[in-house]
């Protein structure tokens, strides 16, 4: 259930940061009336939303142990979602600009790629300050290394799986010490 849940998660978060893509360049033309997308466009928000208040289920021991793990969860779902894009953006920017863009098309393909780099940096950055607030694993010089190191392009998903790994091993600690016997009492 928990991969389902994740891999709808993605396709949210996705869909989300494509949504100018979506709308501007490719439903419009294609005779999707303007209403219909603007309704998708608040349906895939409230779904973003969703996504970053709520990205696991269950009860929690603690307050705590909730925000780890939505913190470990977020981080996750940046690291697939951004992915994704990284594929994603070079394989259908030629296939809709064509290899020649005029300058109004590189305009909407950089107003395009700012906003997936600003709703992927909202995902990242909402997972990570939950992370930091939240673990007592983590020493301070850690949490000032990971706020630095998550402006380093390419190094920062080496660190990324390094603290996803280490805070999600303090809240499974957490969890078993809450609850031995486990979830099959």
């Amino acid at each position: 259930m928990r991969l389902l849940k994740r891999a709808i998660q993605v396709v949210i978060l996705v869909a989300t940061g494509n949504w100018f893509f979506e709308s501007i360049i490719a439903l419009i033309p294609l005779g999707i009336s303007q209403e219909s997308a603007l309704a998708g466009i608040a349906v895939l928000w409230a779904g973003f939303l969703w996504v970053n208040l709520w990205p696991l289920f269950g009860p929690w021991p603690t307050e705590r142990v909730r925000q780890l793990s939505y913190g470990c969860e977020l981080l996750t779902l940046f690291w697939i979602s951004a992915a994704i894009d990284l594929v994603l953006v070079p394989v259908v920017t030629p296939a809709f600009f064509g290899d020649h863009p005029e300058s109004t098309e590189t305009f909407l393909w950089l107003i395009w790629l700012l906003f997936l780099v600003v709703m992927e940096a909202a995902v990242y950055w909402n997972g990570m300050i939950r992370v930091c607030v939240f673990s007592r694993r983590l020493e301070r010089r850690q949490k000032i290394r990971t706020a630095l190191v998550g402006w380093i392009p390419i190094f920062n998903i080496w660190y990324l799986q390094r603290i996803i790994r280490m805070v999600s091993d303090e809240a499974a600690l957490e969890l078993l010490r809450a609850d031995p016997e486990g979830p099959d009492k």
